[in-house]
């Protein structure tokens, strides 16, 4: 096989499993860490959601809280007085605190008014017995709540939707002295806006944990959630996304929501594009090497070599003192050709001692 061709195989060789080691560590130091940068991407924003959604229930507690705490709702709760009604129970209250439902009872827990807002007609009506009843059903949290002069606050299912739901004792304007009633606030969750204000690379999806029939992944990331009480988040790599699963501010008695938000894998696959564009530019490199090396090779090796080749099959034609091999270079193959000089001038000073020797043995005869 020729020398050119060997070194090229060579330097092929090797470029080759040069390229299998980087790729093997690429894939498994720096693809691994681009996984769990998009893992940690994914849960800091998911933590996000679900501190906006905790930010927006305590928004909402707040608001509940300057109307439980006043004189003129703690008279309400005690005559049901048409006044406060219609002072203060308008379309525009609930268009401006965007609330879908307000619940009032009594220091017994029993309802004194109900009223609902329909956002899409702009109109407000008395809520369905049933819903009133099941809120202020005998052990209802919120009935509990009364007596232990106690906040609650959580996301909950009315009307088989999920509803960011606020209470607070009725008190006097200074917050003292026993709670004499009860206010409820409801707000509806949208979940057909939350889906629509996702980004182009996340989708988003919530599901009631009582209900059946429950998509893929949600059992697995109920399960873990309710055996890891300390983790806020469960993660799900695919192929392509990220599932991150949280349960929602939930409300002691009451069946849980979970969230899901798939996102995209970008950092795992720029990061896999990133080595896949190296990887060509190291084998392209590669390439261009062997390309160099072989053409070096014939340049500075091969037809030298040749030339000194070509010079010692003429060799045996030429006479003694012509018998030198030109020199045209100061490398290995220039000290090559002036040993085969000093081996040409060995040999004829050889063939001219051979000579005298027998011209001496034939003046004997």
């Amino acid at each position: 096989m020729p020398i050119r061709l060997q070194m090229s195989l060579t330097v092929i060789g090797f470029i080759l499993f040069l390229t299998v080691i980087v790729y093997s560590l690429s894939h498994s130091i720096l693809l691994n860490s681009f996984n769990r940068l998009d893992n940690n991407a994914a849960s800091q924003s998911y933590s996000k959601d679900i501190a906006s959604m905790n930010s927006d229930l305590d928004n909402l507690l707040s608001n509940n809280l300057d109307w439980a705490a006043w004189d003129d709702t703690y008279q309400f709760v005690r005559d049901g007085n048409s006044a406060y009604i219609e002072n203060n129970l308008m379309n525009t209250t609930f268009s401006n605190l965007d609330l879908q439902f307000m619940i009032f009872a009594d220091a017994s827990g029993q309802p004194v008014y109900s009223i609902g807002y329909d956002p899409a007609k702009n109109t407000i009506a008395p809520l369905p017995d049933a819903m009133v009843s099941e809120l202020l059903s005998n052990g209802s949290p919120f009935v509990a709540s009364i007596a232990a002069n106690a906040q609650l606050k959580g996301i909950i299912t009315v009307n088989d939707k999920p509803t960011m739901v606020v209470s607070d004792p009725v008190l006097t304007s200074d917050g003292l002295g026993t709670p004499d009633g009860l206010l409820i606030w409801g707000r509806y969750y949208d979940v057909t806006a939350l889906k629509s204000e996702a980004s182009a690379t996340n989708s988003v999806d919530l599901e009631n944990v009582a209900g059946g029939n429950l998509p893929a992944g949600y059992k697995a990331a109920i399960d873990y959630l309710n055996q890891n009480s300390q983790a806020a988040v469960f993660l799900q790599t695919h192929s392509d996304t990220i599932s991150a699963y949280s349960f929602m501010p939930a409300l002691a008695g009451y069946p849980a929501w979970i969230l899901r938000v798939d996102s995209g894998r970008t950092i795992y696959y720029q990061g896999l594009t990133t080595i896949n564009l190296f990887l060509i530019i190291l084998g392209g490199l590669g390439l261009l090497s062997v390309a160099v090396i072989y053409y070096m090779l014939g340049i500075q090796m091969i037809k030298p070599l040749h030339r000194l080749q070509s010079d010692i099959a003429v060799f045996g034609a030429k006479k003694p003192p012509e018998r030198h091999i030109p020199v045209r270079r100061q490398d290995e193959i220039g000290k090559l050709a002036d040993s085969i000089n000093l081996s040409f001038d060995q040999i004829s000073l050889y063939e001219e001692a051979l000579r005298e020797s027998e011209l001496r043995f034939r003046s004997y005869f």
